[in-house]
């Protein structure tokens, strides 16, 4: 698979877990819909799909020594996530969320030091004010 076509693909995983995200786990804007949909979407649905982008990740041959637009955007979502509660992720992709974790871009942006200033969480645990 190309890296377009990866990056493409990355982007729908994203996108599918964030609609998950938006269903079932409380936001600044959302309050908590089922209590039992979240536990499901951490104990059934989420496993399941980073079970699917463990596997995608893990067949990916970088050429280039950037990081996909794909991959951002998978990766906020997963931060997202870990913000709310700590995943265990599977080898790779623990790996390939730290390497972008630790990019200093990425602190940058997460520190609120670049141009677009602090971000505020949006997604919370079901435990939370937001719930």
């Amino acid at each position: 698979m190309g890296e377009f076509a990866l990056s493409q693909q990355l982007l729908a995983e994203g996108e599918d877990l964030y609609q998950l995200l938006g269903k079932s786990v409380p936001s600044l804007y959302k309050k908590l819909s089922s209590r039992e949909d979240y536990d499901k979407l951490f104990s059934v649905t989420l496993p399941r799909h980073l079970a699917q982008i463990e596997t995608l990740i893990t067949s990916f041959t970088r050429t280039t020594g950037y990081v996909l637009p794909g991959e951002l955007w998978l990766f906020s979502v997963i931060h997202q996530l870990q913000l709310i509660k700590d995943l265990k992720l599977a080898t790779n992709m623990e790996a390939w969320y730290a390497n972008i974790l630790d990019n200093a871009s990425t602190q940058k942006v997460l520190k609120g030091e670049s141009k677009m200033g602090p971000l505020s969480q949006y997604f919370h645990s079901a435990d939370s004010e937001y719930a």
